[in-house]
């Protein structure tokens, strides 16, 4: 009985570090994953050219979103002006 209660605490203690940010974001960048060809057609996303870093590692091309694109549920409101 003790060992059922304990296989069901640590099941449960499981899945609630789950949903406390253990699993992916749920927010994933729309651009993220694009083809080239894909990426540039989008307003929202910018394509990073292929480059090497100073380790000498080759990094492919990707696709991710531009500075500021967020959507607007992602963005704080404004605070209203009185006058």
């Amino acid at each position: 009985m003790i060992k059922q209660t304990a296989l069901t605490s640590c099941a449960l203690l499981i899945s609630l570090l789950g949903g406390l940010g253990l699993a992916p974001a749920a927010t994933a960048s729309s651009c993220k994953g694009l083809a080239e060809t894909d990426c540039s057609t989008r307003d929202s996303c910018t394509w990073v050219q292929p480059y090497s870093r100073s380790d000498g590692r080759s990094v492919r091309g990707y696709c991710r979103a531009r500075s500021g694109s967020a959507s607007a549920a992602d963005k704080p409101a404004a605070p209203k002006q009185d006058g």
